[in-house]
């Protein structure tokens, strides 16, 4: 009775775990199904080999047992050896990759699924459905994860290749369905022999949407220092233009007293020819004098006109050194008239020498800088040096003040951050974008040198427009 009982325990205890290995075979499928597919086999050959011999079912030879054994032992073998049954990296990996927070798939070599996690599946619920075994193609067809070049297929492919992970980003849509996602392809390799290809779903949709407010928040700071460049300018303009206005508004005066003394003489008998075109003369005199005035009128506009419009529209056109110092000289004069400052301008460069660009953007570089360096005197009466020189190669802008200079603990941070020396009344835009526009739409280069207590130099270096050569 005991060996009966031992033997049914024994058997029934065997039959359970070769049941469990099927199962486990049957549900993970691919790598981890092999696994225990081959331990399955392997145990199960002795014990039919055994139950068959015990019971006197079939007569066997003796030796069947010994080769039962070894049948037994070549399959738990290639278990062991091919399918790493005893290591602890599958365990480790599976551990791992169910305890993530990002949607993994798991897909064989022929890009069907082997296995997911819930992550992954609540992450698409809205728009498809995962499960095991089925293709790539039919879980993500009217996606651009399929249906689109550079898709999953072909990423997996270049991992395959290279042997690496590969990261990408996809802008998935459908619907009302609207994600972004990080995708980082790994192929799952042991002993040279690729196993699997895992992915890794990271949805990045709050990160891109925060990108953008910041982004958003940056054009509007960006249009804030436009419109406060643009205040300077309108004060300019309004002294700028009051003088030639004012001495238009006095030759039409005079022009009305000549005109009203042409219709009393007209009839007058007394007035001669030479009395007539005296007073013609007179009233071409009075209109020459009103064309400087229109000209410099005209000049100003054009000048504002330039700055006027949004920083993103550049321009990208050829001008002169002699057109940017001019319009830098019409806007500038306001402001350092009202700060009792004198700009200093000195050209050691052909006036006609040639840079390339959005002349606009340029000019506002400067006028930051200058307006800065005015700034710089806090009211107090100053002189800065506005220097131009250069090379075959490039034009050198040099403007230099000689008030506070620029605090230590903020040297290292100018042009690369936004930070002011003015306390709440600046912002450290200004800067901030003339670096940008300089380094980014021109090319050039752009760096300072300050002396706390004896003043700010900057320096702008800008390429000269290449020459066309027949």
């Amino acid at each position: 009775i005991y060996f009966i009982v031992h033997t049914v325990f024994l058997y029934g205890y065997m039959v359970v775990s070769l049941f469990n290995f099927l199962y486990s075979s049957i549900k993970n499928s691919g790598f981890f199904s092999k696994q225990s597919l081959y331990t399955a086999i392997g145990s199960l050959i002795p014990l039919v080999t055994n139950v068959l011999v015990t019971t006197k079912i079939i007569s066997v030879p003796v030796y069947t047992t010994a080769i039962s054994f070894s049948a037994a032992v070549l399959f738990i073998a290639v278990a062991i050896f091919r399918y790493h049954f005893l290591s602890i990296s599958p365990i480790a990996l599976r551990t791992i990759v169910d305890r993530i927070s990002d949607g993994f798939l798991v897909v064989n070599d022929e890009y069907r699924i082997i296995d997911y996690n819930k992550t992954m599946e609540s992450a698409f619920e809205k728009i498809l459905t995962i499960s095991r075994n089925k293709s790539l193609q039919e879980v993500f067809q009217g996606t651009c994860l399929i249906d689109s070049d550079n898709n999953l297929i072909d990423f997996i492919n270049m991992a395959k290749i290279s042997g690496m992970s590969v990261t990408f980003e996809k802008h998935i849509q459908k619907g009302n369905y609207d994600r972004y996602f990080s995708i980082e392809v790994t192929p799952i390799i042991i002993n040279k022999i690729q196993l699997s290809t895992v992915m890794l779903f990271r949805d990045i949709t709050e990160n891109v949407r925060h990108l953008e407010a910041i982004e958003e928040k940056h054009a509007i700071m960006m249009e804030q220092e436009r419109l406060a460049s643009l205040g300077h300018l309108i004060g300019g303009i309004a002294h700028n233009l009051k003088t030639p206005i004012m001495s238009i508004s006095g030759i039409v005066e005079g022009l009305k007293d000549l005109v009203a003394e042409y219709r009393a003489s007209i009839g007058d008998e007394s007035v001669t020819v030479s009395d007539h075109y005296e007073i013609a003369d007179e009233m071409l005199s009075w209109l020459n004098k009103i064309k400087p005035y229109c000209s410099y009128v005209s000049d100003v506009i054009d000048a504002v006109k330039g700055q006027a419009v949004n920083l993103n529209a550049s321009s990208m056109v050829s001008f002169t050194v002699n057109e940017l110092v001019k319009r830098i000289q019409i806007l500038m004069k306001y402001e350092l008239i009202r700060y009792k400052c004198e700009l200093n301008t000195k050209i050691s460069v052909d006036l006609s020498s040639e840079l390339n660009g959005d002349i606009n953007s340029l000019i506002q570089v400067f006028d930051n800088i200058i307006i800065n360096a005015i700034q710089a005197y806090e009211g107090k009466t100053g002189s800065i040096d506005f220097h131009i020189d250069g090379d075959d190669e490039s034009i050198l802008f040099t403007i230099r003040d000689y008030a506070k200079g620029i605090p230590n603990n903020i040297k290292h941070r100018l042009l690369k951050e936004m930070v002011t020396t003015k306390g709440t009344a600046g912002t450290g835009l200004g800067l901030y974008m003339s670096y940008s526009t300089i380094k980014g739409r021109f090319g050039g280069e752009m760096w300072f040198e300050s002396e706390e207590g004896k003043g700010t130099t900057f320096f702008v270096r800008l390429p000269r427009k290449v020459s066309q050569t027949a």
